[in-house]
C-alpha cells in the first residue's frame, strides 16, 4: 500500500506539474508585451555580423516622434557587396523571420540567390506594447495602424537605404522583388510606393482586393466556383449537420491550401457528413490545423495580431460587399467573420483607419511575373491574370498546382532563377515560358 500512495503521490506530483507549466506557457503567450528591444541591444543567439543586421525604424513613420524600435535584416549566403539583391518579402499573416536566422525555408524558394529577409514589425519577438491598453485589452485600431502594410512598405524602403548605406547597394542598382500569397500583393503595394528602385518582381499565387472589386468578383475563390461537385453536397445536407459554418469552412480551407488534390479531399469530407458519419468528421477537427478555435486562440495572443490587421487589410473589401455572392458561399469570408470580429466591429464603429489598397501599376516600368495555380483555394488565376494586365511589361503562367505549389519544385527554382539573372529577352527564360508545364500563358500589356 505504502509503494501505491507513493506512486500516486508521483504521478499527482506529475500531473500538477505539467499543468503549472502549460498554465505558465499559456500565460506567456496571452501576456500583453511590457517592453521590446532595447535600442542598444542585440537577441540572444543574433549577433550582428556580415549577414545579419540591425536596423533602428521609427515606430509610426507618420509620426515619428513617437519614438523607434530595433528591427532585423537578414542576407542569404549568395549576396555580395555590390551585385543583385532580391527583396524576399514576407506578409503579416505568417511569422517566417526570426532571430534564429533560419534561412532553410526559403532557401526552398530562392536557393542559390542572393536574397534579403526582412523581421517584421508585429511578429514574434517585435512585439509593440502600444497596442495595448493600460488594461491589457487590445485596441483594434492602434494596432490597424502600427501593425498595418503601409508601415511595413516604408520600413523595406528604410532597409534598402540601409543596405546602401552598408555597402550591399550601389546607389544605382535597383532591387528585385519576391512573394507568394499575401506577400505577393506586398510586392504590388511596395512597386505602388517605390516602384523605381526595383527592375523585377515576381508575384507567386496572390490576389488583389483592388482589382477583384474593380471587376465585381471576389478576390478569394466561392466555394461553388473552386469545387462544384463539393458545393452540391454542401447544398444537399440536412439542417441538422450545421451546413456551413465558420468551423466547416476553415476545415475545408486548410483541407484546400494543405492537400495536392484539394478539391478530391474537400469531397470526401463532406461526403462524411452526408453519410451521418459525425465520428469521422470530429477525427478530421481534432487536428490542430484544421481546429478554427486553436486558430482563434493563437490570433488572440499577441504574437498573432499582426496576422488579423493583415487579414483584415486582405478581407475588408469583400467582407463588406459579401451579400452579393453570399449565396455561392465563400471559405474564407465566412471563417474571418468569426476570427475578425473585433476588427469587424471596431471598424463598424467607426473607429478603424484601414489603408488604402487602390494601387497603380501602370508606372512601373520594370518586369512583371505573375504565377497562379489552377487549384488555389486561396487566390483565383483570373486575379492572377488581372494582376498581369494591369502591368506594362508583364508575364503570366498558370501551372496546374495548389496554392503551396506542390509539383514540379525544380522547375519553378530554374524559372525564378533565370528571371532574376536573365529576364524576358533571354533565351533561357523564352525556353522555360513555353514549357509543357505551364499550362496556360499570357504575355500582359506588352501584347498591345
Amino acid at each position: 500500500m505504502r509503494i501505491l500512495r507513493v506512486g500516486l503521490l508521483a504521478f499527482l506530483a506529475l500531473f500538477l506539474g505539467a499543468a503549472l507549466f502549460i498554465g505558465w506557457q499559456y500565460w506567456q503567450l496571452a501576456s500583453p508585451p511590457l517592453s521590446r528591444l532595447a535600442l542598444d541591444e542585440e537577441y540572444p543567439g543574433l549577433p550582428a555580423n556580415d549577414s545579419r543586421h540591425y536596423i533602428i525604424l521609427p515606430i509610426d513613420h507618420q509620426k515619428p516622434e513617437l519614438g523607434s524600435f530595433k528591427s532585423f535584416y537578414l542576407l542569404s549566403p549568395a549576396v555580395k557587396k555590390g551585385g543583385d539583391l532580391i527583396f524576399f518579402l514576407t506578409d503579416g499573416q505568417q511569422e517566417l523571420v526570426g532571430p534564429h536566422g533560419d534561412f532553410s525555408f526559403f532557401e526552398k524558394e530562392l536557393g542559390g540567390l542572393p536574397y534579403v529577409i526582412i523581421g517584421r514589425r508585429g511578429h514574434s519577438p517585435t512585439l509593440f506594447p502600444e497596442v495595448y491598453n493600460q488594461d491589457g485589452s487590445f485596441d483594434p485600431a492602434r494596432a490597424m495602424r502600427l501593425y498595418g502594410s503601409d508601415q511595413h512598405i516604408e520600413d523595406i524602403e528604410r532597409v534598402r537605404l540601409d543596405l546602401i548605406k552598408n555597402g550591399y547597394l550601389t546607389p544605382d542598382r535597383k532591387i528585385m522583388l519576391f512573394g507568394g500569397s499575401g506577400a505577393g500583393f506586398l510586392v504590388q503595394q511596395y512597386l505602388a510606393g517605390y516602384g523605381e528602385n526595383v527592375s523585377r518582381a515576381l508575384i507567386l499565387v496572390s490576389g488583389a482586393p483592388d482589382l477583384a472589386l474593380a471587376n465585381g468578383i471576389a478576390n478569394t475563390h466561392n466555394f461553388a466556383d473552386f469545387n462544384p461537385a463539393a458545393a452540391r453536397i454542401l447544398d444537399r445536407l440536412p439542417a441538422e449537420s450545421g451546413k456551413f459554418d465558420a468551423q466547416l469552412s476553415w476545415l475545408l480551407y486548410q483541407i484546400g491550401r494543405n492537400e495536392p488534390n484539394p478539391q478530391e479531399k474537400q469531397t470526401e469530407l463532406l461526403q462524411l457528413l452526408a453519410a451521418g458519419k459525425s465520428f469521422d468528421y470530429l477525427l478530421y477537427r481534432l487536428k490542430p490545423q484544421y481546429s478554427l478555435a486553436l486558430a482563434d486562440t493563437i490570433l488572440k495572443f499577441p504574437a498573432g495580431c499582426c496576422a488579423k490587421v493583415r487579414m483584415y487589410e486582405l478581407v475588408r473589401a469583400d467582407l463588406q460587399r459579401y451579400a452579393e455572392f453570399a449565396d455561392k458561399r465563400n471559405l474564407v469570408l465566412e471563417f474571418s467573420r468569426h476570427l475578425l470580429a473585433d476588427l469587424i466591429a471596431a471598424d463598424a464603429a467607426g473607429k478603424l483607419a484601414p489603408q488604402n489598397l487602390q494601387i497603380d501599376r501602370a508606372e512601373f516600368r520594370g518586369q512583371v511575373l505573375v504565377v497562379s495555380a489552377s487549384n488555389d483555394v486561396a487566390c483565383p488565376p483570373a486575379i492572377g491574370r488581372l494582376i498581369a494586365q494591369s502591368y506594362p511589361d508583364s508575364r503570366f503562367a498558370l501551372f496546374a498546382d495548389g496554392h503551396r505549389m506542390f509539383f514540379n519544385r525544380d522547375f519553378h527554382l530554374a524559372l525564378r532563377k533565370v528571371f532574376f539573372e536573365e529576364g524576358f529577352a533571354s533565351e533561357n527564360f523564352q525556353k522555360l515560358f513555353s514549357s509543357d508545364l505551364i499550362i496556360d500563358s499570357d504575355v500582359g500589356r506588352t501584347a498591345e
